[in-house]
């Protein structure tokens, strides 16, 4: 792209429309792909941003010991929630109280729409951070 003009001129010289034209094609694709590739960049700067603020979240709640408290609720008092009754509040139960086993069994259905592999969806794929 540095000698586009000597390109250009060359092209003229030669006097062969698709050649021309498919030169044209390619800088097309060319510039848009640096365009995307830029927004890539700060997509995954933002990315990095909410992961770091998630891990210090997680840190904060850990050290709050938040899954005890919410699972000594779920244990004693969900029987006094009006949307958890029956079938769905013993789902819902399960879910949270044993979400080690819960995850496993969903998380090994799912694939991953940025490196096609099973296993992990996109928010969990190790790629997106590899440079």
């Amino acid at each position: 792209m540095q000698f586009t003009d000597l390109v250009d001129w060359a092209l003229r010289k030669e006097d062969d429309a698709t050649l021309i034209r498919e030169v044209q094609y390619f800088r097309a694709h060319h510039s848009k792909a640096i365009q995307l590739a830029r927004c890539i960049r700060v997509l995954k700067e933002s990315l990095q941003t909410e992961r770091l603020a998630m891990y210090r979240s997680s840190e904060r709640l850990a050290a709050a010991n938040a899954i005890a408290c919410v699972r000594r609720h779920i244990n004693r008092n969900m029987h006094q929630a009006p949307y958890f009754k029956g079938k769905r509040g013993c789902r819902a139960q399960v879910a949270i109280c044993d979400r080690a086993i819960h995850a496993w069994g969903k998380d090994n259905n799912k694939m991953c729409d940025w490196c096609g592999k099973t296993g992990h969806n996109i928010e969990e794929c190790y790629s997106l951070s590899y440079c």
